[in-house]
């Protein structure tokens, strides 16, 4: 997993290297995409699947496009820090790519709201909403964005 720390100042790349205790270290870049050299990079052995970077604040395309220069597989999946990702969810995503006897170039899923909700191991716990406003306008973007332009295509 590698997390992409985009020049946050809520102190998230901090909380990250306390909660995994992790430690700078130096890697290979290779940019295929440009998108110019990262910071830095943080790792934990003990975590040995998750490499952090932090890069220069430049929108969320600069930063997905700085994680897929760092990935090394051929497939990837993007989620936002404020997402929660179903256990399965990838499992599902890739059922059809991998069963198909064409080149699958994209494969999509349903985004749910987390916002608001408390999460425990990966799922939702309990549902509720925001209680500021500023989330609950998120939500109102989310469903509009999420489910009717969904509806719009199939018209």
């Amino acid at each position: 997993m590698i997390v992409v720390d985009d020049g946050s100042t809520d102190g998230t790349l901090d909380r990250l290297i306390e909660h995994f205790r992790l430690k700078r270290m130096d890697l290979i870049f290779r940019e295929r995409l440009k998108t110019g050299q990262p910071l830095g990079y943080y790792h934990n052995p003990a975590f040995s699947q998750l490499i952090v970077m932090t890069v220069k604040h430049g929108g969320k395309s600069h930063a997905l496009n700085s994680g897929i220069n760092m990935a090394r597989s051929p497939y990837f999946c993007t989620v936002d820090a404020d997402s929660i990702i179903e256990r399965d969810a990838l499992l599902r995503l890739m059922a059809p790519v991998m069963q198909s006897r064409e080149n699958v170039v994209v494969s999509g899923g349903i985004v749910n709201i987390a916002n608001g909700c408390t999460p425990r191991e990966g799922r939702l716990e309990k549902l509720a909403l925001p209680s500021s406003w500023i989330e609950m306008c998120q939500i109102v973007e989310y469903i509009r964005t999420f489910l009717l332009a969904g509806q719009a295509g199939a018209c």
